[in-house]
């Protein structure tokens, strides 16, 4: 065995000398070469704050090379990264130019596909979308896996054939939950439900949303605390500043509305009370609606430990 593992490392030995023959000086054009693809983001720390990513939740990668002029070259997939700041994908044999990486994590789910099939040296970047599947009568109630997107801050990497190259794409969560929780409202055996009416079930490869029908995430309440309390909670996708994605909290039974308000303005309050919102980080939120007198439509509101609402009579959207 050791003979042959000698006689084995030689011929590497050999090849590798070979290979780098023409590589001296200025000649680099057969130089072998790689791109290394690192992601950088905000680790999640949701021991004291429920912010940043958690990496467990990257569950596959799909990286898409598409070259200057917008045209896409290549997929690389790993269907189980183990993401950390030292994570990267190779992307190996890219002649000399300028290159756009775009990356999606989470595509191994059945909820989300792409708006067509992408052919190297034809699909162009801009006629491809990523969609949110099994939306039915407008609405959705499936539990939505986590989304992630990457790409790099200047658009472009640049690449020189012979030159291997380091570079990092920001990754991005898509996914935020909402975690909703009433208390002083008992359901006396009606149906309560909790929704969020959004229109952001398509993006375009730079992760700005495509599409304008609006469409209800939807999750039946539960009661705790023997009646006492309601709470559910609802996964939607991206959440901006100056969107108005509508929170509910519906009365199925009866057909009322106990509760509703844009849902990011109702979260931006935290900025008024001493806190902050950064929606690039924070993807989880607990609301809690204190019903005033056990009347709906009258709620004092906190948000992750913040009280932004008292005597919250009138609320609307």
């Amino acid at each position: 065995m050791k003979r042959l593992y000698n006689i084995t490392y030689s011929l590497l030995a050999a090849t590798l000398l070979l290979s780098t023959q023409s590589c001296i000086k200025e000649d680099m054009s057969d130089c072998p070469s790689d791109i290394r693809v690192y992601f950088n983001y905000v680790e999640g720390s949701y021991a004291s704050a429920k912010e940043g990513i958690n990496p467990s939740d990257v569950s596959q990668i799909n990286l898409y090379v598409f070259n200057a002029d917008g045209k896409f070259l290549s997929e690389h997939v790993d269907p189980a990264p183990k993401m950390s700041k030292d994570y990267f994908i190779t992307v190996p044999g890219l002649e000399t130019g300028s290159y756009q990486f775009i990356a999606w994590g989470g595509l191994d789910s059945e909820l989300y596909n792409l708006s067509e099939p992408l052919v190297p040296g034809q699909t162009l970047l801009s006629d491809v979308q990523l969609h949110l599947q099994s939306i039915q009568n407008d609405t959705i109630k499936a539990a939505l896996a986590p989304l992630f997107h990457a790409a790099h801050r200047k658009g472009v990497i640049d690449v020189k054939k012979g030159i291997s190259v380091k570079d990092t794409l920001n990754l991005t969560q898509d996914t935020y939950k909402i975690n909703v929780t009433v208390d002083g409202i008992k359901a006396n055996g009606d149906n309560y439900l909790l929704s969020v009416e959004d229109n952001n079930g398509r993006y375009r490869f730079e992760n700005s949303i495509a599409s304008q029908t609006k469409f209800n995430y939807i999750s039946p309440c539960t009661e705790i605390n023997n009646g006492a309390k309601l709470t559910s909670s609802v996964t939607v996708l991206r959440l901006l500043e100056n969107r108005s994605p509508i929170l509910r909290v519906f009365n199925e039974t009866k057909g009322t509305i106990a509760f509703e308000k844009n849902l990011v303005e109702l979260l931006m309050l935290i900025n008024t009370v001493g806190g902050k919102i950064d929606f690039s980080y924070m993807h989880e939120f607990d609301i809690e609606l204190i019903a005033r007198n056990g009347v709906e439509l009258s709620f004092d509101v906190i948000i992750n430990g913040w009280r932004v609402i008292e005597n919250g009579s009138g609320l609307g959207s």
